[in-house]
């Protein structure tokens, strides 16, 4: 039996002006303090892990597959030429799925631009397993990334920042919640990466705003177009415990129609004291709980009343 061996690609020095991005790379935030501290290291140390690239074209030119933030880093520390490894590429697919390697190998991107790849992938008919085998990670990582990249931008950035928590539960719970409303799922996001509170702590604070929110859905299951509707008065005023927010709440109130503001005021914020997010969460998602609700449509009823 013959045995055949391949042999060991060969590090070259290419010229950084010969080099062009990778039209499929998947990461796109990169830290500036970061790259800053690589560009010194390469100045004193030169580029330790070699970038992979493919074969020049007819003009010279070599298409990066990863290493973009080591080519960045070297472009700042002023070098002429990068060590490089050129690696064949047959398909355009293998673009992309080559520079998912290098990077999920190395650790260089974050869970949303991983799953930008991966979703990438999905657009071209590739399952979970598929892209899980091809890149070389589990079924569940490329779920999970995949729901990080789906969220919305806001949160999107506080993920690519290291702000939020990234597991599994968490990140499920944040797409749930961005399916109901977008507005919330980033007022959520900023509360969390504002107070860094344990995983265990976020993960309650988002199962609550899950549940107030999936309440809002009508009975065939559609969300409604603004689940804050409701409550938007309070939402956008400050409660005076003592004077009510009509001048007509007074008069109804003298009528029977209406309880004293002072006492439904009360029971609001008593409500509210004893809310698993008190001094957590912002008004766009306090705008979803009972006590909201409760001001919002007794605000709304003296206004009708008073028109």
């Amino acid at each position: 039996m013959t045995q055949t061996t391949t042999q060991p690609a060969l590090a070259v020095e290419i010229d950084i002006t010969h080099i062009s991005r990778n039209p499929q790379q998947p990461r796109q935030w990169f830290n500036n303090e970061e790259l800053d501290n690589l560009a010194a290291s390469i100045r004193e140390h030169g580029i330790i892990q070699p970038l992979i690239v493919t074969p020049p074209n007819s003009n010279g030119i070599y298409t990066l597959i990863a290493g973009e933030r080591r080519l960045i880093a070297a472009g700042r520390a002023e070098r002429e030429t990068v060590t490089a490894i050129i690696r064949e590429v047959t398909c355009e697919q293998d673009y992309l799925i080559l520079a998912l390697v290098e990077n999920v190998d190395r650790s260089e991107m974050t869970p949303v631009e991983e799953g930008d790849g991966y979703l990438a992938l999905r657009a071209q008919e590739m399952s979970n397993a598929e892209i899980a085998r091809k890149v070389g990670v589990n079924d569940a990582r490329v779920g999970n990334c995949i729901n990080c990249a789906s969220l919305p931008k806001k949160t999107r950035e506080l993920i690519n920042k290291g702000q939020l928590f990234i597991s599994n539960q968490f990140i499920s719970r944040l797409s749930d919640i961005a399916e109901i409303s977008p507005k919330a799922c980033d007022e959520l996001a900023q509360q969390i990466a504002d107070t860094q509170p344990a995983l265990k702590v976020a993960n309650k604070t988002a199962s609550t705003v899950l549940n107030h929110l999936s309440l809002k859905k009508d009975k065939s299951g559609k969300k409604k177009k603004n689940i804050f509707a409701a409550a938007s008065k309070l939402a956008d005023m400050d409660i005076d415990e003592e004077r009510a927010p009509t001048p007509n709440w007074n008069v109804l109130k003298e009528a029977g129609q209406l309880p004293p503001w002072s006492m439904i005021s009360e029971a609001a914020l008593m409500i509210c004291a004893g809310c698993d997010l008190y001094g957590f969460a912002s008004h766009p998602i306090c705008s979803a709980c009972t006590a909201a609700r409760m001001v919002a449509q007794l605000v709304k009823k003296a206004e009708e009343q008073e028109a």
